[in-house]
């Protein structure tokens, strides 16, 4: 009985970190918008939001006090970027990360 509801808290229970974009399939040089969610816990350090082989912006968390939500918007966004990217690390040095694919439209074909 014990091993079932831990089994089911563990299913449950938030993800360290959660990413949606906004668009998903954007134009060439225009804007995408990253959202990260970070749940409060005290063992929480660091965050990093990135669009993978482009920008990269980095925020210090303050264990449970820290904002859960966390916005950036990057502007004129190559065709190159295809994934985004949020990362937790925590107090052990432990890195949990979250991902999503973007498509970029508008970008010329070689």
């Amino acid at each position: 009985m014990v091993r079932w509801l831990s089994l089911i808290l563990l299913l449950i229970a938030e993800p360290v970190v959660s990413i949606r974009t906004v668009p998903r399939v954007f134009l060439v040089n225009t804007a995408v918008r990253v959202y990260c969610r970070v749940p409060h816990r005290a063992e929480n350090r660091t965050l990093t939001i990135e669009l993978e082989n482009y920008r990269s912006s980095g925020y210090d968390l303050d264990g449970e006090n820290a904002p859960q939500l966390f916005e950036r918007l990057y502007e004129h966004v190559p065709c190159e970027v295809t994934r985004a990217t949020c990362s937790v690390v925590d107090a052990l040095g432990k890195v949990t990360v979250a991902a999503t694919s973007l498509q970029p439209a508008g970008c010329s074909q070689p």
